[in-house]
């Protein structure tokens, strides 16, 4: 459709509950499909969506490894050794938006543009403090490198991480996640601290780059003091079991406040199966 078939389209909900269902569910589709990139845990954890009915159960490669789980969003992260089998427990992420029919009526596409924008903003918001809350406990002494907070992020900090990581047999560094600050310590490095052809790498056009074949991300959630080196292959740190994916719906409640509303959920989980995949480096 071009923009102004789209428009007419968008006034057809001021007026018809089926074309509110519609666009409901359209809305949906396209914020499942900027999940993946949106949502820094599902491209940490190894997302599974379950088939109906299946119960996320995952078996450590070696029980007496550190595995952790979140019982709840919100609530605090349970740790389990000694496990032959982890249960991993779903929960719901739900959010919602509203806009006034009178934009609708008016065509004005923008405003439900915006409102799926903060839809899914909000998901992507409750993923991330799920998903991080589970990452930050699985951190104890056993996997953290310590650095120096007024340094910043060094070279030799992420040798440590690196060195601490692979000193564990089948585990190798995937990506590096840090926020804007730390990231602003890479880009002060010169040629004192790397090659020219190393530079190269780190430092590209829309940002950094990589490292060592390690991928430098920026997460601005996180502090100043920390910064995360994970391995990201398929089952080495842990799942994101999907019980239900995100469906949105329209909200009837909102039409007698003479207003559109979208409601979304779904069904998710957390688990770390085994901690050795992540390094923290922590500055002080």
């Amino acid at each position: 459709m071009d923009f102004q078939e789209k428009v007419e389209k968008f006034k057809e909900t001021a007026a018809s509950r089926d074309a509110r269902i519609a666009h409901a569910q359209a809305v949906g589709e396209m914020v499942k499909e900027v999940l993946p990139r949106e949502s820094t845990v599902r491209n940490i954890y190894t997302v599974e969506v379950l088939p109906e009915g299946a119960v996320a159960v995952y078996t450590p490669d070696i029980p007496e490894v550190s595995a952790w789980i979140l019982p709840k969003m919100g609530e605090r992260p349970i740790n389990l050794i000694g496990l032959e089998e982890i249960t991993v427990p779903t929960f719901e992420i739900t959010g919602d938006v509203s806009y006034k029919i009178r934009d609708a009526r008016n065509g004005r596409i923008n405003v439900a543009e915006r409102s799926m924008l903060r839809l899914k903003d909000s998901i992507v918001a409750q993923e991330e403090e799920s998903g991080w809350a589970l990452i930050k406990a699985a951190c104890t002494a056993a996997n953290t490198v310590t650095g120096s907070l007024t340094e910043g992020i060094t070279k030799a900090n992420i040798s440590d991480a690196v060195a601490k990581m692979r000193s564990n047999r089948g585990f190798n560094p995937v990506v590096l996640y840090m926020n804007a600050v730390r990231a602003g310590d890479i880009r002060k490095w010169d040629n004192t601290v790397l090659d020219p052809v190393s530079m190269r790498e780190v430092i590209q056009e829309g940002g950094l780059g990589s490292l060592w074949r390690i991928e430098l991300r920026e997460y601005s959630e996180l502090a100043d003091n920390e910064a995360y080196l994970f391995d990201t292959s398929p089952g080495k740190l842990g799942y994101m079991p999907i019980a239900n994916e995100l469906q949105t719906f329209d909200d009837p409640t909102q039409i007698p406040k003479f207003r559109i509303g979208i409601i979304a959920y779904e069904e998710v989980g957390f688990g770390i199966i085994d901690s050795r995949a992540v390094v923290k480096i922590a500055l002080t």
